[in-house]
């Protein structure tokens, strides 16, 4: 999980997280997967979600501002 501000933090946690050990994923092929998988707004908080896959993996998602408002009211009822 990682705190994402903006596009240059998600572009350099998006590289860092998906592609840390890959030397075969040709410099295209991750901007393109970067940009197709951009969050909606920031900030967000940036995860991995593992999915059965042989393809994939795992997948990105985000966890937005108003999600964490409505989890925070919940923990103080």
């Amino acid at each position: 999980m990682e705190l994402l501000l903006n596009e240059a933090e998600y572009d350099l946690w998006g590289r860092a997280t998906c592609f840390a050990n890959d030397d075969l994923t040709d410099e295209a092929d991750i901007a393109d997967y970067v940009f197709n998988n951009l969050p909606k707004s920031y900030p967000c908080v940036g995860y991995l979600e593992a999915v059965q896959n042989p393809l994939h993996s795992f997948n990105i998602r985000f966890i937005y501002p108003q999600q964490i408002t409505e989890w925070a009211q919940q923990f103080s009822m």
